[in-house]
């Protein structure tokens, strides 16, 4: 194998693969870098066999070939590497990647160790980019980081005749957004959130408008083609939860606030309840108030300014942390927090973003 590339094109290719080089592969070839090269085009790919991306590198072949090399080291010589012209060379055992500032050897392994890409057919689906960027914006932050409770490391997606719902929760929040995307499919698939972080990523570094992608039900797994970089994922099998059944019908009391006033007293509050973030809200007829209580750091309490209260008084506890989530991704400078009483999910929806939906659980509490 001999090749000339650009730096800059093969730093780019290396960073679509970023992801799927693991950490702590489960087999020590997953660690490195598969290069393939014909006689017409290099194509660059790494997999930790749930998750994968191929990436199609600009350059001048002078020899075929195909190889693995140690991936961390491959990315880190690269990028310490100015721009310009580099050769890439095999030499017995050992890749020579040499630039105008200095020589680097890898070592290689023979690329038939390598797991293969699969070639994923199925049903074809079409998605503006502006899809996947709100799903990264508005519901991947709610699904869960515990990988004993897989499906809820996924987003659901659910695409029918009315449009596409998109849904993700960690057990004690729930994102749902509600796209009119027609498509005369009916169906529904649970992609790991992390691999559509990563597509998004790419597709944004790409600087492309439209993302197709392919599901094949029968091999359990998802396929992106991009224009130079190809992504391929395990769905994750298993029932979401019925997420539709958790969201109240009917409310007993509506909150409208000042998305930045809500937000300061949220922060404010947070400063005296570290240790379990849980603040409470107190609402009458006429005010909303803010209150936190610590046995080591004091106490606090605040009104939100510019509230509009309608039903029955109260209080409800919640997690700080996750309004202030909220808060941070909508664009609305006003929003409207729904309740049913103090132990029922509050429904949280912005003025500006009604296809939006925010759901999250209150912690119990001794009234």
């Amino acid at each position: 194998m001999k090749q000339i590339v650009l730096q800059e094109n093969f730093q780019q290719a290396l960073n679509y693969l970023q992801k799927a080089i693991p950490t702590r592969p489960s087999l020590p070839i997953l660690s490195s870098v598969l290069l393939e090269v014909t006689k017409k085009s290099c194509t660059i790919a790494a997999t930790d066999l749930y998750f994968g991306v191929r990436a199609q590198v600009p350059t001048k072949v002078e020899a075929e070939g195909n190889l693995t090399v140690p991936g961390k080291q491959l990315k880190e010589i690269i990028q310490s590497f100015p721009a310009g012209s580099v050769t890439i060379e095999q030499k017995d055992t050992q890749l020579d990647i040499i630039s105008a500032v200095g020589k680097a050897s890898l070592p290689i392994q023979t690329s038939q160790e390598y797991p293969p890409f699969p070639k994923v057919e199925g049903e074809k689906f079409v998605l503006p980019r502006s899809v996947i960027d709100d799903i990264k914006k508005y519901v991947i932050k709610s699904t869960s980081l515990d990988p004993t409770r897989p499906v809820l490391t996924g987003v659901y997606l659910e695409f029918s005749p009315e449009g596409l719902t998109v849904a993700g929760t960690d057990g004690f929040r729930l994102s749902v957004l509600s796209i009119p995307l027609k498509t005369k499919q009916i169906t529904s698939l649970i992609i790991p959130a992390k691999v559509l972080e990563e597509v998004q990523r790419i597709a944004e570094l790409l600087q492309v408008q439209e993302l197709s992608f392919s599901v094949s039900e029968e091999l359990k797994q998802v396929f992106f083609s991009f224009d130079e970089v190809e992504v391929f994922a395990r769905l994750i099998d298993g029932e979401y939860p019925p997420f539709r059944q958790i969201i109240p019908e009917s409310f007993t009391t509506q909150i409208t606030v000042s998305t930045a006033e809500f937000q300061d007293q949220l922060k404010r509050g947070l400063i005296f309840s570290r240790e379990s973030s849980i603040v409470l809200l107190h609402f009458s007829e006429t005010e909303l108030k803010v209150s936190a209580l610590s046995s080591t750091a004091g106490n606090y309490e605040g009104v939100v300014g510019h509230s509009k209260i309608t039903g029955e008084v109260g209080l409800i506890a919640f997690n700080a942390k996750y309004v202030l989530d909220y808060l941070q991704t909508i664009q609305s400078e006003s929003l409207t927090m729904s309740l049913k009483g103090s132990q029922k999910a509050a429904v949280f929806k912005s003025q500006d973003e009604l296809n939006y939906l925010h759901l999250i659980m209150p912690f119990r509490i001794n009234q």
